[in-house]
């Protein structure tokens, strides 16, 4: 009974707010449900200013029944899922979703929010009655996915002769869209707020019926979520390749742009290759000198990591302590023109004095080896024999033993 009552009441409400700037519905919805409902004629009502919320809960108490208790509608409070709830703001972090603003006079809240920088919290507004006059109010944050009745408040008192036509087109989904917003005066336009604080223009094509961003495509799943490393979006709400090379990352080596990236040209015919990111290295190679003249033949520099240059830095200075001198065996190059991981040339010399203990240790490995196979294969041989000469006493013991039984038989 107390619920038919209730119901009766709200009915009571919205039937007599027809001639001010608010609509009570007494439906139950989720917070975005609200949302959509009230763009038809205004928004989801904030209540920023102590007149306003002063008219609200006067037409809360003049449309109440004179049952008590404590209800709850959805105001156009939320806290965003990248926010935190901060205790010391008026509005504890919340924005009314109208203006996207935190600026309030009126600070009522019924309970604290639970502190959150992780989930999406609504705002409801508490009345609690004693007969038809409210004793307290007050905010609350909850999930947005609870069902409630909510205020609406209207841009303009309209007849339904006044009210613009209906959009031919469907409400869109888009995903991680703060809200949506009808253009004044034009049903077949939409405004779009992202999360992102990105905002786009929609308009209903006569021709398909659908939502198109600008002159675009009418795929706006998506307009609101991010692009992928490289791009950006344009104004219609599409990702774009953006142009690294404006911004001249490669210094004064030529830049190529690609799909998501770019890469850096170094010179190959100035012996530079490309390093790590966006850098080019110089590469070291041999440079020869006159036999006679007594030079070093292959000059190497001491810093063995690769010069990290522009693309077009002057060749390392050869170091005297890492030079060829005559007489000895030349250096050894490995894989000559072919870049390290770092993208240069390793020029290493030779080690004589290494080399020379290692082959006289394959050596001894290679008799000792010799050596054993040798004295097994003695060991075998001897064992065979061995095995022969048992063999051949046991069948003379044998022919012993059975020319025996032959002669007794004989007997």
């Amino acid at each position: 009974m107390d619920h038919w009552i209730y119901f009766l009441g709200l009915l009571r409400m919205a039937s007599c707010l027809a001639n001010v700037p608010y609509a009570l519905h007494p439906e139950e919805a989720t917070f975005e449900q609200a949302l959509d409902t009230c763009r038809r004629d205004g928004f989801l009502t904030d209540m920023a200013v102590e007149e306003e919320a002063a008219k609200i809960i006067s037409l809360l108490e003049d449309t109440h029944s004179n049952a008590g208790g404590t209800l709850q509608f959805w105001v156009g409070l939320r806290k965003s899922k990248l926010d935190c709830v901060l205790g010391e703001l008026p509005l504890k972090g919340f924005t009314w979703t109208v203006s996207d603003s935190g600026l309030t006079n009126v600070t009522r809240w019924w309970a604290q929010p639970a502190e959150t920088c992780t989930s999406v919290l609504c705002g409801l507004l508490v009345v609690e009655y004693s007969g038809k006059k409210v004793t307290n109010w007050g905010w609350s944050g909850s999930s947005c996915k609870e069902k409630h009745p909510f205020i609406c408040r209207l841009n303009k008192k309209q007849s339904a002769e006044e009210r613009p036509p209906a959009p031919e087109c469907e409400a869109p989904l888009i995903f991680d869209h703060r809200e949506i917003l009808p253009v004044e005066g034009n049903p077949n336009m939409l405004e779009v707020h992202c999360m992102s604080n990105e905002t786009f223009t929609l308009t209903c094509s006569p021709d398909s019926k659908e939502w198109k961003a600008g002159a675009g495509s009418s795929e706006i799943v998506q307009l609101c979520l991010a692009c992928n490393p490289g791009y950006t979006k344009d104004g219609m709400g599409s990702c774009v390749d953006i142009d690294e090379c404006e911004d001249r990352p490669c210094g004064s080596a030529e830049c190529a742009n690609t799909l998501g990236s770019y890469e850096c040209k170094c010179d190959s015919d100035m012996g530079y290759a490309q390093g790590e990111g966006s850098t080019c290295v110089k590469l070291t190679t041999p440079s020869a000198a006159p036999a006679s003249s007594g030079a070093p033949l292959f000059p190497l520099s001491a810093d063995p990591s690769p010069r990290v240059t522009d693309g077009r830095g002057s060749a390392p200075t050869p170091s005297p302590q890492a030079t060829h001198v005559r007489g000895s065996p030349p250096p050894t190059i490995l894989s000559p023109g072919r870049p390290t991981t770092a993208g240069a040339v390793v020029i290493v010399e030779s080690q004589p004095s290494v080399l020379i203990p290692v082959l006289v240790g394959l050596l001894a490995l290679a008799v000792l080896v010799a050596i054993v196979c040798i004295a097994v294969k003695c060991c075998l041989r001897k064992r065979s024999k061995n095995l022969s000469r048992e063999m051949e006493e046991k069948s003379k013991e044998t022919v012993a033993l059975k020319s025996a039984e032959n002669q007794k038989e004989i007997v």
